[in-house]
């Protein structure tokens, strides 16, 4: 088995990435994640070269022409992906045939990643598609290292600074919109990534309070504080050269990152203006993502929706790897469809 590579992130080409960039009109910001074992793609094979017929036709039907599976697993069987992905793309993305036209441009990213995943001995994953409508929520970045995915919920009196998740990674990639930022020369990023935390926490220790809501003015305040000082600093950092914000080309280029404080790549959400379709993976070993789900007491494997027309009530979010704020997101009742 090969190394994984040195770096704290590095992009990776999609081979047999379409020629023609993905142009997607979203309905609403919804996701769709899969967890459990890679999914086959044989038999998608004929979804995606019906993707560019697909998307001329004049048929106003939202439904996909790809097939969905009538097996009541929830995993993907060598027929389709699971039926709760062509709900999710119908409601998600408008014209027709949503999910054909989508998996021309989601195929050959899962295709590059699986060959990368079992080159590393990885044959399972936790795999999340995100759309987003145009936002400002990411105008001014929100550097930040991923946390340990598998790890036990922090406890209010650890120490933030002693959390590290050596070894592990993700992959992710942008279908649609702009890349993921990712801060070159993460030594520095993670030092001041760190720097602001701490001053942001000593400030936040000397005005102590009752957290009342689940989303606590005082808390949000303290992260405001650390995305605005992290912002200055990083800024100086780059007109210094010390530190580069690159990205990795929407459709045509995947990103292998590290996870945790002390390696892990300093990376952000783009600003973006733009509907953006987001793709995140994380590899584990059956029995960490079997033990994931059943904290959550879900099944395994498991595929389901958020932001979509309700079909049962589940408080669960899973965002993009900041433990805090998903931890708080799933606090958060949301509509979610379960399959």
């Amino acid at each position: 088995m090969p190394p994984l590579p040195p770096q704290d992130f590095l992009f990776l080409p999609i081979s047999s990435a379409p020629a023609q960039p993905l142009h997607l009109t979203l309905k609403t910001s919804s996701s769709w994640t899969y967890c459990g074992p890679l999914l086959p793609l044989d038999a998608l094979d004929g979804c995606k070269s019906d993707a560019a017929s697909s998307s001329s036709s004049s048929s106003s039907s939202s439904s996909s022409s790809c097939p969905s599976s009538s097996s009541s697993s929830p995993a993907a069987t060598g027929a389709s992906l699971p039926p709760s992905f062509h709900s999710w793309a119908s409601h998600t993305i408008a014209g027709p045939s949503p999910a054909s036209r989508l998996l021309a441009a989601l195929v050959p990213l899962l295709r590059s990643a699986h060959a990368f995943l079992r080159e590393h001995g990885v044959r399972h994953y936790w795999l999340t598609l995100r759309a987003s409508r145009p936002t400002a929520d990411f105008d001014v970045p929100r550097w930040h290292t991923d946390d340990n995915f598998f790890a036990a919920p922090r406890r209010p009196d650890d120490d933030p600074d002693a959390e590290d998740a050596p070894g592990l990674w993700k992959l992710c990639a942008a279908l649609q919109g702009p890349g993921t930022l990712f801060l070159s020369g993460g030594e520095a990023g993670r030092r001041a990534l760190g720097d602001a935390k701490r001053k942001a926490r000593r400030e936040q220790e000397a005005r102590p309070h009752v957290c009342t809501t689940v989303r606590c003015k005082a808390c949000g305040a303290t992260s405001d504080r650390v995305r605005e000082e992290v912002a200055r600093v990083l800024a100086r950092e780059q007109e210094r050269g010390a530190v580069a914000v690159v990205q990795p080309r929407a459709g045509e280029e995947m990103a292998f990152f590290r996870v945790g404080g002390r390696e892990g790549a300093v990376h952000s959400e783009p600003r973006h203006d733009v509907d953006r379709v987001f793709v995140n993976i994380i590899p584990g070993r059956e029995e960490e993502l079997r033990g994931l789900m059943r904290r959550w007491g879900m099944e395994f494997p498991r595929s389901w929706s958020l932001g979509v027309p309700v079909s049962m009530p589940m408080e669960l979010e899973m965002g993009d790897g900041d433990r805090e704020r998903d931890e708080t997101a799933m606090q958060e009742q949301r509509s979610v469809v379960v399959v």
